[in-house]
């Protein structure tokens, strides 16, 4: 064996072996006799047959199953060193809702309250509905609400719609017959229908149509006069009103005023003014109290 001043290397020998060190790693002999003489692991081929993290750490002295359970032992104990006092609290009970089980009843209509009709009935009682809200609100000296008036124009689309020129004839019977409009308003419809079907007729049929106007004329002027006598001049002012209601129609119906105009007499006009019908009868129909009670001007 040889030693120079040169690196460590070793070798594969048989018979000899030459060993070489630097003198600045090893002082001397001995130092260099007590590095190589201490126990030393070294991994061999064979080594890798079996798990090599396994033999590896056997070889060290190094056990996995202990070094699991003292991981886990660590992480026990750092977990118990976060929740150490703690102590969760249950959340107090809630107060019950009083109206937790209250389930609404569906709304049963009641009994004297009619059932909603469909169809052309249906078509008039709506129309009725519509044109009653607004009749009462000019009774009450106030002019219609915008939703009553757009309620009405939906009312004479759906019953124009369901019938043509269902709302003139409605209109015209409701005009003669303005009881039919509470009828229908509250449900019952049937004599509206049948009214607005006669008018249909007669305005399919003009003679027939100029028959009914005076018809009518003259029963609601012989009821006029009859509140006149009796003193009921509210009564009678409001029939003055409806008369002046169908005089003031004529005048939207030329073909009409031409068939009554012969028939002047039959409205208690004995002279012709020179003027139309429509407002010679407005003028006949002027309430005047002082005419009614038989005084003079």
């Amino acid at each position: 064996m040889r030693f120079d001043d040169c690196d460590y290397v070793e070798t594969a020998h048989r018979d000899g072996v030459a060993l070489h060190y630097g003198r600045d790693d090893f002082a001397d002999r001995d130092k260099l006799a007590r590095t190589l003489s201490r126990e030393r692991a070294k991994d061999m081929a064979s080594d890798y047959a079996r798990d090599p993290e396994q033999a590896f750490a056997e070889r060290r002295g190094i056990s996995l199953r202990e070094r699991v359970a003292e991981i886990v032992r660590a992480g026990a104990e750092k977990a118990r060193g976060i929740f150490d006092g703690f102590k969760p609290t249950t959340p107090a009970p809630r107060e019950r809702d009083m109206f937790a089980d209250f389930r609404p009843t569906p709304r049963e209509p009641a009994a004297h309250e009619p059932a909603r009709a469909s169809g052309a009935r249906g078509a008039v009682e709506r129309y009725a509905r519509a044109r009653h809200d607004i009749e009462r609100m000019r009774e009450s000296g106030l002019a219609a609400m915008p939703h009553q008036q757009a309620a009405l124009e939906r009312a004479t689309a759906a019953l124009d719609a369901v019938r043509p020129h269902g709302s003139t004839d409605l209109r015209a019977a409701f005009q003669h017959s303005p009881d039919l409009i509470r009828e229908a308003a509250e449900g019952r419809g049937q004599g509206s229908l049948r009214a607005m079907q006669l008018e249909a007729e007669l305005r399919i049929d003009p003679v027939k149509r100029a028959d009914k106007f005076v018809e009518g004329w003259q029963r609601l002027e012989r009821q006029r006069e009859a509140l006149q006598r009796d003193g009921n001049l509210p009564g009678a002012r409001k029939l003055s009103g409806q008369l002046a209601g169908m005089a003031k129609s004529l005048e939207r119906d030329p073909q009409m005023e031409s068939l009554l105009r012969p028939r002047r007499h039959e409205f208690g006009i004995d002279a012709d003014m020179g003027r139309n019908l429509a407002r010679d009868l407005v003028d006949h129909v002027s309430f005047e109290p002082t005419r009614s009670l038989g005084m003079s001007r």
